[in-house]
């Protein structure tokens, strides 16, 4: 049987961790200024207080508990950006062991394809 990709090759685009955990930070505080916690405060209506598995996505899970009354915002969103570094952290890990010999694309390369 003919393989189902013959031509192609693959590559890892990586970053800077230092550069990973800055745009965490201040994404995360986008989408805060962007409405997040109302979007958050009108999925919670939707489920009359009840989370489902969705509920647990990152930084959804920390802005309920901050609705909730868990914890302030600032607290909520430390947690979430916490939360989101250690998953980029497991990312990178699996890309470290699944793709050790994939080339390695600096996000800042001028260009990733030709």
């Amino acid at each position: 049987a003919e393989p189902v990709l013959k031509d192609w090759s693959g590559f890892v685009v990586d970053i800077d961790k230092a550069i990973l955990n800055n745009n965490i930070q201040s994404r995360f505080k986008t989408m805060i200024e962007d409405g997040a916690v109302e979007e958050c405060r009108q999925y919670r209506s939707a489920f009359s207080g009840e989370r489902p598995p969705s509920a647990r996505a990152l930084g959804a899970a920390q802005i309920l508990d901050y609705l909730d009354g868990r914890c302030d915002l600032a607290q909520a969103t430390e947690a979430a950006v916490i939360a989101t570094r250690r998953y980029a952290k497991r990312q990178r890990t699996w890309f470290r062991n699944r793709m050790a010999d994939w080339p390695r694309v600096d996000r800042g390369a001028a260009q990733i394809a030709p």
